[in-house]
């Protein structure tokens, strides 16, 4: 009965430190910005769950294994990314990058026309 507690206390100690590891590697863990404090990012309308995770591996944002994984845990879909420019600051995680695509807050861009009245050629 003694080995068989034993075992099981092992497995729960097994068990409870991949859990921390995951949760401090995939949920927990920064997006990398290099030197900057932000960096720009942006998502055309054609963009898909799957072409977001690849550009953000490519740009070395974040990792496409990880952060794939954690976007389909938090059921991000093509429907609600909505495209546009984000500005993501170093101090972002994995988990709040997923919060923060979702939440569809892009950078608004000013556009100023002059005013004319009539177009020379």
């Amino acid at each position: 009965m003694k080995k068989f507690l034993k075992f099981l206390s092992a497995i729960g100690l097994v068990l409870s430190m991949a859990v921390v590891y995951i949760y401090f590697e995939v949920f927990e863990k920064d997006i990398e910005t290099g030197d900057e404090k932000s960096v720009l990012f942006f998502i055309k309308s054609s963009d898909g769950v799957e072409d977001v995770v690849s550009n953000l591996d490519s740009l070395g944002i974040a990792s496409k294994s990880e952060f794939g994984w954690l976007a389909e845990l938090r059921h991000l879909s093509g429907n609600n990314i909505y495209p546009g420019r984000y500005t993501l600051k170093s101090t972002m995680t994995y988990s709040d990058l997923v919060i923060y695509l979702r939440s569809g807050q892009i950078d608004e861009i000013t556009i100023t026309f002059n005013n004319v009245r009539t177009l020379e050629l």
